[in-house]
């Protein structure tokens, strides 16, 4: 013979039974709402798209044709922004300006460049190359049992920027 449930335990059934029924139909109300409120934008964008010739004649007769001039200023993309983000989050390191600046003038090993930044350690200097090279600033060359690491044609330009901030000749 089963054991007898308790009183507890249908009470709880029922209680989250009905909270599930609640909650279903809240979730129904919402989407009819929302299902009205593109109803509407649709309604409120089909009036627009037809004022809009009207606007652009006006924008243009007020600015003399030059609103695309205007709006190719402020035309930078997503990636573009993420991708010097990235460039300058590498070189953000003093020790990887630093080398990024060495290479801007020759190349160098790894050695040259610890004797060059006074004496870093080689992990330390490995370190810092890896994320340069990662960040595609510096290529390795071998040269028998060396890498000499140059700089990319984003290393020179970047390195190009950075030299010629004033201040830091100082």
């Amino acid at each position: 013979m089963p054991p007898a449930k308790s009183s507890r335990t249908v009470k709880s059934r029922t209680a989250s039974r009905s909270d599930s029924r609640e909650s279903l139909a809240d979730a129904r109300k919402s989407a009819s709402k929302s299902l009205k409120s593109v109803k509407i934008s649709k309604v409120v964008s089909k009036t627009a798209s037809k004022a809009a010739p009207k606007r652009a004649a006006v924008v243009k007769r007020r600015t003399n044709g030059s609103s695309k001039a205007s709006a190719s200023k402020a035309s930078f993309t997503v990636v573009g922004v993420r991708r010097a983000s990235n460039l300058l989050k590498q070189v953000s390191d003093p020790t990887r300006l630093q080398i990024l600046l060495l290479l801007a003038d020759s190349e160098h090993n790894v050695g040259a460049i610890c004797d060059e930044l006074g004496g870093q350690s080689q992990p330390a200097v490995s370190h810092h190359l890896a994320k340069l090279r990662d960040g595609r600033l510096i290529e390795p060359r071998r040269e028998g049992k060396n890498n000499v690491y140059a700089l990319t044609e984003e290393g020179r330009l970047l390195a190009h920027t950075v030299k010629s901030l004033t201040w830091l000749k100082g």
